[in-house]
């Protein structure tokens, strides 16, 4: 007969576990701080629902024109 909690995963592992689910991917961050974040998920929504990039060419211009304005920012 098995002991009760047999098949659980110890407690450090679970903990692991969620704070790696807890932490911002670090290109969604980087994406964050250009400012083009909503063009970002504007693209990614679209991709998701098509499956198609050629599908998605106006979202997929905005971002690279928001990304475009953002290195110009930041040219001296």
């Amino acid at each position: 007969m098995a002991r009760a909690g047999h098949a659980r995963s110890p407690p450090s592992l679970k903990k692991a576990e969620a704070e790696e689910e807890e932490e911002e991917d670090p290109v969604d961050a980087m994406i964050s701080r250009t400012g083009c974040a909503a063009q970002h998920r504007e693209l990614q929504a679209c991709m998701a629902a098509r499956q198609d990039w050629r599908q998605c060419q106006p979202q997929v211009r905005a971002f690279g024109q928001c990304m475009a304005r953002r290195q110009q920012d930041t040219q001296p």
